[in-house]
């Protein structure tokens, strides 16, 4: 039956739940280069790189921590994946000007961040539209 062929609220729940967890791994991983990188940078560029790596532990935290049901929990993915995005563009504004070897693992780093959160976010996005067919 078509019934049979949509996945059930819970597996939707299960994918969410794994999207979470695989972005939040992604996003511990840049924070972590960020804060590595960081240190071989100088004034501004420094303080700019290590916040949005602290922004970045933030997203991860909350992605870990608050995790509801069903549609909630899609919106909620979608939200916190759209501030890790912008945290991670931020990162690449902030090493733009120093046109280093550093700077260019730096800004890989967040193109890099960049390209998972979009794959997620899809990911994501075709979830509920699973979710949603299943009602």
């Amino acid at each position: 039956t078509i019934q049979n062929a949509l996945p059930s609220q819970e597996e939707v729940r299960t994918q969410l739940q794994t999207h979470a967890q695989t972005f939040a791994n992604n996003l511990q991983a840049a924070a972590t280069q960020f804060n590595e990188k960081a240190a071989q940078l100088s004034g501004d560029a420094q303080t700019a790189v290590r916040q949005a790596a602290q922004h970045l532990e933030q997203q991860v935290t909350n992605l870990r921590q608050q995790f509801p049901d069903g549609a909630q929990a899609a919106d909620k993915l979608k939200t916190s994946i759209e501030s890790a995005l912008a945290e991670a563009r931020r990162v690449q504004e902030a090493v733009q000007p120093h046109a280093d070897a550093v700077a260019e693992s730096l800004k890989t780093a967040a193109r890099t961040a960049v390209e998972q959160a979009t794959v997620i976010t899809n990911q994501v996005q075709q979830s509920v539209q699973q979710a949603a067919n299943a009602h």
